[in-house]
């Protein structure tokens, strides 16, 4: 069986990952969790962004309430199992809901309105102090046993990333993936070779919505709290600054942006505290050196260069 270059590169990575608790420090395995936590929260941005062509302001909505879901669940009953079916479960219901009238609009219209309702959940979240703690969250939230170091919650958020990225990626080379590139690149030719784009187009944001659950479950297992913070529309923006910076085109693209915009904000804060104008000069450079992204960038290169070689052999 034959391996080509990138396998050979992931399998080192993920090998980089595995044994990344036996040679790094605490603090750097917390920065290593926010980042495969990060960066699956992206991906999960990234099947209606850069493969569906769907503008999505609101991704945080869907880790912010299968993390309350989750954290509510576990705190009056105790059962981390069902606690954890139940997150991204409820996180598909808010999707398919929000996603009925959703699909209904495109551009800068489904934008407006992916704000609102965003916007219209966080503010119930931040305001239902009786049920979800309102502004304070929740500052503790149980974990099973198993989970009880660092290095164990490291060690279950590299798992997670892992088997879902792998599920993403499979699902965005599938027959449906390619439907739903299809809409995202040119709807109404989709349309006119029958195919029922707003069926695809809520599919997919039901899925994305999934893996945002999924993602969210992964953030209390790091973070082990949740506030409503993490639903404001500040947490989707920074979430679509990391795929624009990775490359929206690219399966990759979200999680090299996630890891870039995490380890040079976590180095920044430790020297100014206006972080956002930090990532602010980030994207800047991104649009205007790199529109294509890092990856996007990095494989034009490389693709420039084979072909100039080939050119002179």
């Amino acid at each position: 069986m034959k391996f080509n270059r990138k396998v050979y590169i992931l399998l080192i990575l993920i090998a980089a990952a595995l044994t990344a608790p036996l040679v790094l420090d605490s603090y750097s395995i917390l920065v290593l969790s926010e980042i495969f936590v990060t960066a699956l929260f992206a991906l999960s941005l990234n099947l209606v962004l850069g493969y569906g062509g769907m503008l999505q302001f609101h991704q945080a909505v869907f880790l912010g309430v299968s993390a309350y879901s989750y954290s509510l669940f576990v705190l009056h009953s105790g059962s981390f199992i069902i606690g954890i079916v139940l997150g991204p479960a409820v996180a598909v219901i808010f999707g398919t809901v929000m996603g009925v009238f959703l699909v209904r609009l495109s551009g800068i219209y489904f934008g407006m309105l992916t704000i609102a309702l965003g916007q219209l959940v966080w503010a119930v979240v931040f305001k239902w102090y009786s049920f979800t703690g309102g502004g304070n969250g929740i500052p503790s939230v149980p974990l099973p046993g198993f989970l009880s170091t660092s290095t164990e919650r490291y060690e279950a958020t590299l798992i997670i990333f892992l088997i879902s990225a792998f599920a993403l990626y499979k699902i965005v080379n599938s027959p449906f993936g390619l439907l739903l590139k299809a809409t995202g690149q040119n709807n109404t030719r989709a349309e006119s070779i029958s195919v029922n784009t707003k069926v695809v187009r809520l599919t997919g944001i039901v899925l994305s919505s999934f893996f945002a659950g999924i993602s969210g479950i992964s953030y209390v297992i790091y973070s082990q709290s949740v506030s409503p913070d993490i639903l404001y529309w500040k947490n989707s923006a920074e979430i679509l600054v990391a795929c624009l910076v990775g490359g929206i085109y690219t399966f990759a693209g979200p999680i090299v942006g996630s890891a870039v915009i995490i380890l040079i904000t976590t180095i920044a804060s430790q020297y100014m505290e206006y972080i956002a104008f930090v990532l602010g000069i980030i994207l800047l450079v991104s649009v205007l050196f790199m529109p294509d992204g890092i990856v996007g960038f990095i494989k034009k290169r490389i693709g420039d260069g084979i072909a100039a070689n080939k050119r002179y052999q």
